[in-house]
């Protein structure tokens, strides 16, 4: 190694240790040990009748204090370059002040005090190798300078070995113990500081790995189906994804709002219930009504437990509910034809032997007889009994006699030259039939028996007059309007729409209109068989029946029927 390397590291300074800051105290107190050493030599000097040696002192001492305070003042912003400095200053004092001791020619000079407190100030900025040197310094100053005073001969006395000896023995013993509680200290602070970087780790990872968490739980709320909602443990809903305003059409502190406040009181009760049973750690699920752009909505929540709160998965389930709703009474109604149908059968054996015996006793009663007017009563009674077993049939199972293609044109034509006969003068109609050639496959009469149902239909509910309109239209029906109506299939179809301006029809009467035998007309004016049958039929013709109604405003019946596209094949006889 190097010589200059091993004083750079002889001067290293200790771990964490700091340079004394220069000033102002540091500086003061040299200024007054110049003065107090000026006092001392002029008077010593005085004394002692005059001399060289304590000016020679005092020189040296002004000459190296100015030097140092110079260094201190270019190093002083510097912590680096101050360090460096005081390991240049230190041994500097301990020679100046024991050149100045020397000078004073003292036994025991303050000089040679101060040089001691040196070696304890270098101690509290360098390592021990630096301290004992300085140390072994200052000896060897302080027994040349109280050895050559002391004693004649140059011999240093009993008292200087002893204080050198001391000074030494004392610097290097507190150094040492100063040097076992860094190292002490060291491997304490390393450990913490290790401890503190696992720690710091261990943090790092817990919130890198919650980050991702909230990442996924955030993609996943953003884009689940659903409405999802977080309530505080006051039970009080306070977050709900940003997918629930397209579901709902509404914003997020709407849908807060409803939820805590715009439910039904009964679904409210029902909903603050199910969060309060989510509270104690139970999993309660619930259905419930809620306003929502498009009109009240059935929600199909669950309630469960998250941390000190509760949270929500709710789901729209209107279409469902309704489509289930639908495909019981579409099993209801197959339920009932099935059995009007096996009813029809037989009804129509009694009354084809009940009409063939009227035609029979009717041949053998003279016209003018009064039984003869008696069996054309029953004739014609027999005969609207026919009517209404017909009428049963096309609604349980209708059977086409003959197909043929239909032209719609015709159709609406024909029908409603038909009908006007018994619309009266206070109802005008409106027609407007198909622009190009429209054509389906099917019955003739059927569909005309259907749409003269429609036509009296409306006329009905028209009982002062009104406006009756026929119109024809070409419809595309896609997935969305198939998933709300089991009796949809998706494709192009013709429609024929018959709208009145009548009395409407109530809600709680629509949702029987077509099931047989329900009539909201008076005793006498209706069977309850017209549009049950209309709906049979055109079922047959792969086609089906909606209706729009308000009531007060009136009614839109709307008839579909399947385009028939190229190569298709056509209703089956």
């Amino acid at each position: 190694m190097s010589p200059l390397r091993s004083l750079r590291t002889l001067t290293e300074p200790a771990p964490a240790a700091a340079p004394i800051a220069p000033f102002p105290m540091n500086a003061a107190s040299r200024v007054l040990l110049v003065a107090a050493f000026i006092t001392y030599a002029v008077t010593g000097n005085l004394e002692k009748g005059g001399g060289p040696w304590p000016w020679i002192g005092v020189a040296v001492l002004l000459a190296a204090q100015a030097g140092i305070q110079c260094a201190f003042f270019l190093a002083r912003n510097d912590p680096a370059r101050l360090m460096r400095t005081w390991s240049v200053v230190l041994p500097v004092d301990v020679i100046v002040l024991n050149i100045g001791a020397a000078a004073d020619g003292a036994s025991l000079s303050v000089l040679s005090v101060v040089s001691i407190a040196t070696l304890y100030t270098s101690s509290a900025m360098f390592r021990p190798p630096y301290v004992l040197s300085l140390g072994a310094l200052a000896a060897v100053l302080l027994t040349l300078a109280h050895g050559l005073t002391d004693v004649p001969h140059g011999t240093a006395s009993l008292w200087t070995i002893v204080l050198t000896a001391a000074v030494v023995l004392g610097v290097g013993f507190f150094s040492a113990n100063r040097g076992v509680a860094e190292q002490a200290l060291r491997a304490r602070l390393i450990e913490a500081q290790e401890r503190e970087h696992r720690h710091a780790e261990a943090l790092a990872a817990a919130l890198a790995s919650a980050r991702a968490n909230e990442a996924r739980f955030e993609a996943f709320a953003a884009n689940a189906p659903a409405l999802l909602l977080l309530f505080s443990d006051a039970g009080v809903p306070v977050y709900v994804n940003r997918a629930a305003g397209p579901l709902t059409g509404l914003d997020g502190s709407a849908i807060l709002d409803v939820v805590a406040t715009g439910l039904s009181p009964e679904d409210r009760e029902a909903t603050s219930s199910a969060v309060t049973r989510a509270l104690q750690g139970e999993v309660v699920q619930l259905e419930f009504r809620a306003p929502a752009v498009a009109g009240s909505r059935r929600m199909a929540a669950v309630f469960f437990p998250v941390g000190p709160g509760a949270g929500a998965i709710m789901t729209d389930v209107t279409n469902q509910r309704e489509l289930a709703a639908r495909l019981e009474r579409a099993r209801e109604m197959e339920r009932l034809g099935t059995l009007a149908g096996g009813v029809a059968h037989d009804f129509n054996n009694l009354l084809t032997a009940v009409l063939g015996n009227i035609y029979l006793a009717a041949a053998e009663i003279p016209a003018g007889a009064p039984a003869h007017d008696l069996l054309a009563e029953a004739r014609r009674a027999a005969e609207r009994g026919a009517g209404l077993v017909r009428q049963l049939l096309a609604y349980s199972h209708f059977e086409f006699d003959s197909v043929e293609d239909v032209d719609l044109s015709r159709l609406i034509e024909q029908t409603m030259a038909v009908a006007s006969a018994n619309l009266g003068a206070a109802i005008e109609t409106r027609v407007e039939g198909p622009a190009a050639a429209a054509t389906v496959s099917g019955s003739f009469g059927a569909l005309q028996q259907v749409l003269l149902n429609l036509v009296e239909n409306a006329r009905d509910a028209m009982p002062t007059g009104g406006r009756l309109t026929v119109r024809y239209s070409r419809v595309l029906i896609d997935n969305n309007h198939t998933a709300a109506d089991i009796d949809v299939c998706p494709g192009a179809f013709h429609a024929i729409s018959v709208s009145d301006t009548g009395t409407g029809i109530a809600d709680a009467d629509l949702a029987h209109i077509f099931e047989p035998f329900y009539t909201t007309k008076p005793v006498g004016r209706g069977t309850g068989l017209g549009l049950p049958s209309a709906l049979g039929i055109l079922r047959a013709h792969g086609g089906w029946m909606d209706v729009e109604t308000q009531e007060g405003s009136g009614s839109t019946f709307r008839v579909l029927l399947p385009v028939l596209q190229p190569g298709q094949e056509r209703a089956a006889a």
